[in-house]
């Protein structure tokens, strides 16, 4: 008979427990500003052992689905140099990359500490993108008419995070994160000669653009 009510005992502990709501205090959805500092190359493309930086801007929106696990939508502004040559290398000039990054993403939270529950504590996130982004002549050498737009793109990424995220309000938070992806080359493949080599030298340098990612936010909880 003791065993019996001991067991009752632990159940009606035990029972609360899986009976929590998802998220911090019952609150499932948080808004984060996001900035993203990285080294903006390709390591084939490095010239005279200069590391060019780049910031990216943009906001993020996750919504806890469990205790553990939670997904996000963000949006980000594209914009980066590029170097072009035409006939053979004779002629070479500068443009910009400018567009944006739209990404649905999937995070599992870790247990590895007391007290983590999404979207609290160390995190992995895999996110997939769609990129749209133009081209711009910056020296209106590409084309003989001297054109300073030349081209639209879509793409699509991956990219894959590691991170924590910590409350320091009650609806306050902040999150620290290393991010690594890839530009997939996708779409776009038919066109002009031009065209194709200018996909070719997007692809390149936005996947240098998303290769490494140090990652900050500042988050706001909504309900």
């Amino acid at each position: 008979m003791n065993t019996f009510y001991a067991l009752l005992i632990a159940c009606l502990f035990v029972l609360p427990l899986y009976a929590q709501v998802p998220g911090y205090t019952g609150k499932r959805q948080l808004l984060v500003a996001d900035i993203h500092l990285f080294p903006a190359i390709r390591f084939s493309k490095l010239k005279d052992g200069m590391l060019p930086v780049n910031l990216r801007l943009g906001l993020s929106h996750e919504y806890v689905l469990s205790r553990r696990f939670s997904a996000s939508f963000t949006a980000s502004y594209i914009q980066s140099g590029f170097d072009y040559e035409r006939n053979g290398g004779q002629i070479s000039g500068k443009g910009r990359i400018s567009g944006y990054a739209l990404g649905l993403g999937f995070r599992m939270y870790s247990f590895r500490r007391v007290g983590n529950i999404a979207p609290l504590g160390p995190f992995q996130q895999l996110e997939l993108l769609y990129l749209g982004h133009g081209m711009r002549d910056t020296d209106r050498l590409f084309y003989p008419d001297g054109r300073r737009k030349l081209a639209r793109f879509r793409d699509m990424g991956l990219v894959f995070t590691l991170g924590n995220q910590r409350i320091i309000h009650p609806r306050i938070s902040y999150k620290l994160a290393v991010q690594v992806g890839t530009v997939l080359g996708l779409f776009d493949h038919r066109g002009t000669q031009d065209e194709q080599y200018l996909k070719e030298v997007a692809t390149d340098r936005l996947q240098g653009y998303f290769f490494l990612n140090f990652h900050a936010g500042i988050g706001v909880l909504l309900f």
